[in-house]
């Protein structure tokens, strides 16, 4: 077994508390059959009520891996 010793890549800010499951993808997006798309619905209540001001919706953050 190794070890991770460095992480690289472009990142993504995300401040705030409490980050847990039902917010990063909703439980209402989990009713499918395979995990294809899911990623189209992360954050989505906060990105909504964020009104585009959500980093995931700024273009300094379109290329984030991390």
């Amino acid at each position: 077994m190794t070890s991770v010793t460095t992480v690289s890549g472009r990142g993504l800010p995300l401040p705030g508390n409490d980050i847990d499951t039902d917010r990063i993808i909703p439980a209402r997006f989990l009713r499918c059959v395979t995990f294809d798309g899911l990623g189209e619905q992360v954050f989505a209540d906060d990105r909504t009520q964020l009104k585009g001001e959500h980093a995931f919706d700024q273009p300094p953050y379109q290329d984030a891996e991390i």
